[in-house]
């Protein structure tokens, strides 16, 4: 018994050293969240003060003196942004740890009714630079990406693509290199977001891949003027031209290794300005991809075709004085892969709030909370789900840069009960040139 009591003694004691341990450690983490908050506000203020043209203009770069805007009224709109992240966990994970990661994008949109002449027809074109290194790989082993903008570092050619519209653009067909994350199920208030888990969300379909990475297919829109807006899409999904270091020029086209098919419907309300109530979107979509997929405990067993289903859903609840766009808002978003013996995680939950001015005098900024849950497939006995938690702010100290503060906090990271939670802490920013 004494020994029995001992033991116990010492298990107990264990627990509580690594529950103080764990709050000294969020009491650091949160600490030095609020310091940097005070940094990127403390920062912005004082940019305001010391030069009011540098932050009003629209890029770093300014103008051209006169050229940029010559060029978008000759019909070539250039663009080039940048997004970094830094990441570190101070707590929990696999290790503790510390990554970077970046993406260096230029593009252009070529307006060939303005050029030539040809109505409503357009190409875009863009280029990635993919660098840095995963904190979620390297130390926590989460799936859901800590840092939303990590990829397989490469420089490669992204989207290029046609685009014709017609009837005065409620009808749009576009074709070439695409990029289904950014073509469906992906909507504006998820780039609130530093964790990567609404990029790919849908399913981690192979070919479900996000800028700069790109793929052949071809896209059609119909937009109504009552709200309602429908779109369908279908993708080559031979992941070969995926390749980090083929730089994005293999233009192979082999449907025959899988075709990835989209259909989304969307409907909008009070999107007017005078509208009587606050403005708010459904969608709902579906996928099928013909690829071969291997079963998760037998790779040696594999199946032909995939599917699932996606539905989001977004509602401004309050406004502040006439800004329209001052307030806050809720969202969800759900996605479901029936097929339990190839999908990692078949059901995927979400929901978060943003409130854009939530400070006085920073009525630009946004406040963003997210949930990102994940459930695994009853297939893999050793993992159950994953559930992070994010908080950040997004500090717009110019129109041309933001700064970002986030915490993140990770439950059952990868699903296992073996690897302690995950305590994050972050900045990320983006600049347009």
């Amino acid at each position: 018994m004494g020994n029995e009591q001992g033991i116990a003694a010492l298990q107990k004691r264990a627990v509580q050293a690594r529950g103080d341990k764990r709050q000294s450690l969020l009491i650091r983490t949160a600490s030095l969240a609020a310091f940097l908050s005070a940094v990127c506000l403390s920062a912005g203020n004082t940019a305001i003060a010391q030069s009011s043209d540098l932050l009003t203009r629209k890029h770093l770069t300014g103008d051209w003196g006169g050229k940029r805007s010559e060029l978008e009224a000759a019909g070539i709109t250039p663009s080039l942004h940048y997004l970094g992240e830094f990441a570190a966990n101070p707590i929990g994970g696999e290790s503790e740890g510390a990554a970077y990661a970046g993406n260096l994008t230029a593009s252009s949109k070529f307006d060939f009714e303005k050029l030539f002449g040809a109505q409503g027809l357009s190409l875009f074109a863009s280029v990635g630079w993919l660098h840095g290194t995963s904190l979620s790989e390297t130390s926590i082993g989460n799936i859901f990406e800590v840092q939303g903008v990590f990829s397989a570092p490469t420089v490669r050619l992204g989207r290029l693509y046609v685009e014709q519209s017609f009837a005065q653009g409620m009808i749009t067909l576009s074709a070439g290199r695409r990029t289904p994350g950014a073509d469906f199920a992906d909507v504006p208030i998820f780039g609130n977001y530093v964790n990567g888990g609404l990029i790919n969300y849908v399913t981690y379909l192979p070919a479900y891949v996000y800028p700069p990475y790109a793929t052949w297919g071809a896209k059609a829109d119909l937009t109504l003027p009552n709200g309602f807006e429908f779109s369908v899409g279908a993708y080559d999904a031979d992941t070969e031209v995926l390749d980090p270091d083929n730089g994005g020029v293999d233009f192979s086209f082999r449907p025959a290794e899988g075709v990835l098919s989209f259909a989304q419907a969307s409907y909008s309300w009070n999107g007017q300005p005078n509208a009587p109530g606050l403005p708010g979107s459904i969608w709902f979509g579906g996928f099928g991809d013909s690829s071969k997929y291997d079963h998760l405990t037998d790779p040696d067993k594999s199946s032909y075709g995939n599917y699932g289903f996606y539905g989001i859903v977004q509602q401004q609840l309050t406004q502040e004085g006439e800004d329209r766009t001052q307030g806050l808002t809720a969202w969800g978003a759900l996605s479901f892969s029936p097929d339990q013996t190839i999908n990692i995680a078949p059901l995927n939950i979400f929901g978060g709030l943003t409130y854009q001015g939530l400070f006085p005098g920073r009525d630009e900024d946004v406040t963003a909370l997210g949930l990102y849950f994940a459930s695994f497939s009853e297939d893999l006995d050793d993992q159950d789900f994953e559930l992070t938690i994010e908080l950040n702010h997004h500090f717009q100290v110019a129109q041309w840069l933001q700064l970002t503060p986030q915490l993140q906090y990770i439950i059952n990271p990868d699903g296992r009960t073996d690897i302690d939670d995950a305590g994050v802490i972050g900045l990320a920013f983006s600049v347009d040139f």
